[in-house]
């Protein structure tokens, strides 16, 4: 996949989140985005590889960080459309309110 849409709710909890982190150890904040980044780019690269959570919807689990990556592939635009950054505990279906 080439390209990359991102829901405009996607920065906030990124940034959120990193703040949080940051708040800990600054870090610990550019860890947590570095991991998510990463996570993003596995989501390009092989979009078909990761777990189904619901059709279309797909899941990438971040390794040391207890936050999921929610996306779909658009075929049709060739791109994958991340639909949010949560955390896998504190309200892990609060996303789909945005679908």
């Amino acid at each position: 996949m080439t390209g990359l849409i991102i829901h405009p709710e996607v920065i906030e909890e990124l940034a959120e989140a990193a703040n949080w982190y940051r708040a800990i150890d600054s870090e610990l904040g550019e860890r947590f985005l570095s991991e998510v980044y990463q996570g993003i780019r596995k989501a390009q690269e092989t979009p078909l590889h990761y777990r189904m959570i619901g059709n279309p919807y797909r899941r990438i689990l971040c390794e040391s960080f207890p936050y999921r990556i929610v996306f779909e592939v658009i075929e049709e635009m060739q791109s994958v459309h991340i639909v949010a950054v949560t955390h896998q505990m504190r309200h892990p279906d609060q996303w789909k309110k945005r679908l």
